[in-house]
């Protein structure tokens, strides 16, 4: 728990500036983490949220995946520790701003070899229920 930030660039173009001041997509895991860097990210970016753990958004200007992937981590998988895996497949199966194979290559070599196949089972959810899952647009976008 807790509101750790990691932050991401990812560009086709050489990156000049490695910190995020005004980020285009954001993941809150905990309630603590939306209220220290919500209000960094830019208006109309795209936030993914634990529907579980994080009930206050506070944000209206913000396209939202909203999704209990602790509760699901831990009743499909057996595992909370994973949920932060099935988010992951979430964001790259509603944004495709990685290749499947490729953060799959990724999880391969950065996770205990014990574990990979716990940590793939995990994101290949995250790709399922996320693909499946729909954007809610920013009230201010909203068409009636």
């Amino acid at each position: 728990g807790g509101g750790a930030r990691s932050e991401v660039v990812i560009s086709d173009d050489p990156v000049i500036y490695p910190r995020v001041t005004h980020p285009d997509i954001m993941v809150a895991m905990s309630e603590e983490a939306m209220k220290k860097y919500g209000p960094d990210v830019r208006p109309g970016a795209l936030l993914f949220t634990d529907s579980d753990l994080v009930k206050d958004v506070n944000r209206s200007d913000l396209r939202r995946v909203a999704l209990p992937v602790s509760n699901l981590a831990t009743q499909e998988l057996g595992r909370t520790i994973v949920a932060n895996l099935v988010m992951l497949g979430v964001v790259v199966a509603k944004t495709a701003i990685v290749s499947i194979a490729g953060m799959e290559a990724a999880i391969r070599e950065n996770v205990p070899p014990k574990t990979i196949d716990l940590n793939l089972k995990a994101f290949r959810k995250g790709l399922e229920i996320g693909g499946k899952a729909p954007i809610e647009e920013p009230v201010s976008h909203a068409t009636a």
